[in-house]
Order: C-alpha cells, then sequence, then structure tokens
C-alpha cells in the first residue's frame, strides 16, 4: 500500500512539472537539481513524455530525456549510438549507459557522437578517424561515450560533420577538433589533424554563441550576430564571395548591418535568420537545397530568400534539404525530396523554395533536427514526430526500411 502511495504522489508531482515549453529552441536549460537525478516513470512520464533535447545524424539519433538521461537509436555503424555495438540498427529508442552522469545537449554527426553534461564536460564516441572524437585517437571506433580532457575548460555548445568538430567554451570562446583539411578547423592549417579540442586563436575578441561543421566548412555565429567562416570555398560555402581556395582562418561574412540570431551549415551550404526572422543562403544550389527557387547556379554570397513576409525562428539543414520552424510552432521545409525527407508527402523531384507541411499545420513545433535524410521534430506538448529515410530504424518506427513521407509520431508518441 506505501508503494502504491508513493507512486500516486510522485505522479502528482511529476504533472505539476514545467512542460516542454520551458525550453528555448536550440538550447536546453534545465535547473541542474531539475535532472541530477531521479527515475524515469513508467507510462506516461517515460522517454516520450518531455524529451529536452533531439539530434539526428546519419541514419541515427541521439535523445536527451527530461532527466538529462541519453537515448539513441538507427544505424549502429562505428559504434554511433553509444550502445556498445559497431554493426547492425537499434530499431526502438535504447538508453546509453552513463551511469549517473547527465547531459545538456548532444550532437549526432556523420560517423560520430558529442554531448555535453550538466557541468559542462565534453564527450564522444563513434569513429576515432583524423581526430574527430577529441580522445587523442586516430584509428578505430569508440563504442561508448567517453569524455574528452579539456583541462577543467567547460562548453555551451557543440556541432560536428564528416571530420571535424567545433564548440564553444563558457567563455565564448571558439574550439575546433579533427581533420585540418581545407582549413576547416581554422587554426591556420590545412594539413593534418588536431587530435584534442584546441582553442581556436587566429581570431581575438570575438564572442561566440554558437558554431556548426560542414562538410569541409564551418560557420560561427558571434554573440554581436555577425556570422565567420572558414574551410574550403569550393560552391561558395563559405559565403565569402569565393569559389575555390580554402580559408584556414576565421573570417567575418559580409552581411552589411544586418545580424543573425542562428545559422546552419549543409553538406556544401549555409542559412542563417537575421533578426527579423527573414531566410539567407548561399553555396550549392543543387536540388534547391538553399532555397531560392531554382537549382542552378552556385551562390557565393549571402542572399535572401522568398518567404513572403513569413519570419522564422528555428532552421535545420541535412545534406540536400532543411526543415524550419516559423514564428507561429508551424513546420516548412525545401530541397531534395527523395525518401521524403521534406515531408510533403512526396519522394521525387525538389522543393526549390520554403514550403508549409500542411500534415502537420495545426501542430505547434518547438524544436527540428535534420540527419542526411530523416528528421526528428518535437512539438512544445513533447510529442516527438518523424520523417524520412527508414532504413536501419532511423525514423522510430520499431521496423527497418521503406519511407516516412509525412511526419508522424514515433511508436507511443501521441
Amino acid at each position: 500500500m506505501k508503494k502504491i502511495i508513493s507512486l500516486i504522489l510522485l505522479i502528482i508531482i511529476f504533472i505539476g512539472m514545467p512542460k516542454i515549453s520551458a525550453f528555448w529552441r536550440g538550447e536546453v536549460n534545465h535547473p541542474d537539481d531539475e535532472i541530477a537525478g531521479g527515475e524515469i516513470i513508467t507510462g506516461r512520464f517515460n522517454l516520450f513524455s518531455n524529451p529536452s533535447y533531439i539530434s539526428a545524424g546519419n541514419g541515427y539519433n541521439i535523445i536527451i530525456d527530461y532527466f538529462g538521461r541519453l537515448w539513441s537509436f538507427g544505424s549502429n555503424i562505428n559504434g554511433r549510438t553509444g550502445l556498445g555495438v559497431s554493426e547492425g540498427g537499434t530499431l526502438n529508442p535504447t538508453l546509453i549507459d552513463t551511469e549517473d552522469t547527465r547531459f545538456r545537449r548532444v550532437y549526432a554527426g556523420q560517423n560520430f557522437s558529442l554531448a555535453i553534461d550538466t557541468e559542462g564536460r565534453l564527450w564522444s564516441w563513434g569513429s576515432n578517424a583524423n581526430g574527430r572524437t577529441g580522445l587523442g585517437l586516430m584509428t578505430g571506433n569508440t563504442l561508448e561515450p567517453q569524455m574528452i580532457d579539456t583541462n577543467q575548460t567547460r562548453f555551451i555548445s557543440i556541432s560536428s560533420n564528416n571530420d571535424h568538430s567545433v564548440a564553444i567554451c563558457t567563455d565564448n570562446n571558439l574550439w575546433t577538433w579533427g581533420a585540418n583539411a581545407s582549413g576547416r578547423t581554422g587554426h591556420g592549417t590545412s594539413a593534418g589533424n588536431t587530435l584534442a579540442p584546441r582553442m581556436v586563436e587566429t581570431i581575438s575578441g570575438i564572442e561566440f554563441k554558437m558554431a556548426v561543421a560542414g562538410n569541409s566548412h564551418t560557420l560561427a555565429l558571434c554573440i554581436d550576430g555577425y556570422i565567420y567562416s572558414f574551410g574550403f570555398n569550393q560552391n561558395g560555402r563559405t559565403g565569402q564571395g569565393l569559389y575555390q581556395g580554402n580559408l584556414t582562418i576565421p573570417t567575418r561574412i559580409n552581411t552589411g548591418s544586418t545580424r543573425f540570431i542562428t545559422v546552419a551549415a549543409g553538406e556544401n551550404m549555409g542559412i542563417a535568420i537575421d533578426t527579423l526572422g527573414r531566410l539567407w543562403s548561399w553555396g550549392s544550389n543543387i536540388q534547391g537545397r538553399i532555397g531560392l527557387g531554382s537549382d542552378d547556379s552556385d551562390v557565393l554570397t549571402p542572399h535572401l530568400i522568398e518567404t513572403n513576409g513569413v519570419a522564422f525562428e528555428f532552421i535545420s539543414t541535412g545534406i540536400t534539404h532543411s526543415v524550419l520552424i516559423d514564428n507561429t510552432g508551424r513546420l516548412w521545409s525545401f530541397g531534395n525530396n527523395a525518401q521524403g525527407r521534406t515531408g510533403l508527402g512526396v519522394i521525387t523531384n525538389a522543393q526549390l523554395q520554403p514550403i508549409l507541411i500542411n500534415s502537420v499545420e495545426d501542430r505547434d513545433f518547438l524544436k527540428v533536427t535534420t540527419g542526411n535524410d530523416h528528421n526528428l521534430a518535437l512539438t512544445q506538448e513533447g510529442i516527438l514526430y518523424s520523417f524520412g529515410n527508414n532504413a536501419s530504424g532511423r525514423t522510430g518506427l520499431g521496423t527497418t526500411g521503406g519511407n516516412r513521407i509525412t511526419p508522424l509520431p514515433l511508436l507511443g508518441h501521441n
């Protein structure tokens, strides 16, 4: 009887907890005492009740639940799911064993993952090639989360792509590691590898709030709202008006007096939202991936995307598509429609400009994350949707194969 009464009291307490709307877009602002411990309550208050952070990578996903614990599902190749295996797929969200450590941010990359715990420490797992995990290794796979030695430096933001990583520390300095090729780490060189996190000292006096890793390039947003870029210039992906060569140090993109609130990097392009909610893009225009209404030539500098006055607050970019959230919580997309990754109910051709995803028009979305060819989207109520390629179980259907061409709740999420 005492156990039953205790359970009832716990449920009452949890019903009164703040909803996911307490978290602002793109950040996790849990008070430490809210996520430092406790157990997941079965039933309504499980993983699916209030996930606090979501990240989709190359064929897999990492989720942070309300209590700061890590879950993953999808492709296990290279140990990217952190479940101790490196082959096959995990079809349902599975708890990653991190003992008592709790997390506030995670990033699922191409073949490795990064996380920040509640104390601001960095963790990584997956492929160690080129030093991308920051663990001092260049070969093999790390199958479970390992803490990265950063000599007491603490972090607030992380991102990665194929073979390099970028982070912002609590002092708002920029740190990078992994492959230096094309100058993508910003350390003034385009050769060799950086095997552990290192502060970018080629730029000083600039405080950054976020940075994102593209394929061979990096974009960083400073606190003042300006965007810096470095790495490979091909296709105009750095936004500097250049088509070839490398930028080995962070360089400000010329956008005049326009300032930005967020930025995203795709395979060979960039997209940003300015302080008025307008969209800007640059780089490769193949398959309409930069949303400018065509799919022909590359765009070397930031161009304004026509959205008929719709203002946006959040964007996530995959290899060839993007998904956005406007200021009323509606979901939009553009780019390559293959495997249903745009959620528009089609799998052919390309969507050349941003378009509303009508099938979930009445939902209020908080955050969206794009993998290579699939997506996760989280509503204000804590309901998790997925769409796109379902290979290796990456959309959380509990099966593998096929496509989910419109957003639908994950199993048990309704």
